[in-house]
This record gives structure tokens, C-alpha cells and sequence, in this order.
């Protein structure tokens, strides 16, 4: 028994409906899936995206949040004050690949280059620091 109003196809222009969680009707969902497959497939190929998976990583990750007791590192723009949210992602204060696109490892780890942020505070989309944050210093003894 359906919980869920039936929605039109998530295709642009295509009216049929759809019962959810289906997105695409029969004749768009190989389509849909083949466009995010394309897209994943090129963005997760890069040399700089295989290392945030790598094991080494996950490591490194969970070292630096313990090492910030968990808490972001952004502070209040007004008072100085730090941000009382849990740690959500590590930010790259200064970008690790270079021009040539290869990715600098020793910065990539390097503690003093990186701040755990909540969601908030993550600077989505930016690579690196845009001189505006203010940061709790980092505790680098991992």
C-alpha cells in the first residue's frame, strides 16, 4: 500500500508519475544513472579525492579530532570566542595540490595546515583559507 503521493519523473519534461523513492520513470532511470555515474566516476578519479579514502587518512582524521577534543576550531567573529560544535570535516588551510595537480602528501598531513570545523563553519568550496577565519590554534602533537 503506497505511503507516498505519486511524483512526476525527475527527468526534465518527462510527466509520467512516479511512486517514491523512485525518482526516474522506467524510460529515464537508466539515463539518470549513467549521468551519476559519469559524474562520480570523474570526480572521484583525481589523485587529491583517492586520498581522502585512503587508510592513512581515516587515521590521520580521527588523531586530529581526539587532539582538538573534538570541538571546531572557528572562532566567533565578534568575541573570540571558539565554536562550541563538534568537529564535522578537517579544512585544508592551505591547499595541498599544486599547479601540476599531483597533491603535496607532507602538506596534505600536516597538522598545522589543517582545522577540524562543525558544518557551519566549513568553508565548502573554498581551497584554503580566504584570510577572513579565525582559528583556535591547533594542537599539533598527534
Amino acid at each position: 500500500m503506497p505511503t507516498h503521493a505519486k511524483r512526476p519523473c525527475g527527468h526534465f519534461g518527462c510527466g509520467l508519475l512516479v511512486q517514491p523513492p523512485v525518482r526516474f520513470c522506467d524510460r529515464h532511470a537508466p539515463v539518470a544513472k549513467a549521468a551519476k555515474h559519469g559524474y562520480d566516476a570523474d570526480r572521484n578519479a583525481t589523485e587529491y579525492r583517492k586520498t581522502y579514502r585512503s587508510a592513512r587518512w581515516e587515521r590521520f582524521k580521527l588523531l586530529f579530532i581526539v587532539a582538538q577534543e573534538g570541538q571546531c576550531q572557528r572562532l566567533d567573529e565578534w568575541d573570540n570566542t571558539r565554536c562550541e560544535q563538534a568537529i564535522h570535516a578537517l579544512h585544508h588551510r592551505q591547499h595541498p595540490v599544486r599547479p601540476d595537480g599531483t597533491v603535496d602528501l607532507d602538506l596534505f598531513y600536516d597538522p598545522a595546515h589543517i582545522a577540524g570545523c562543525c558544518a557551519r563553519h566549513h568553508p565548502a568550496g573554498h581551497k584554503g583559507d580566504t584570510g577572513r577565519e579565525k582559528w583556535h590554534p591547533t594542537n599539533t602533537d598527534l
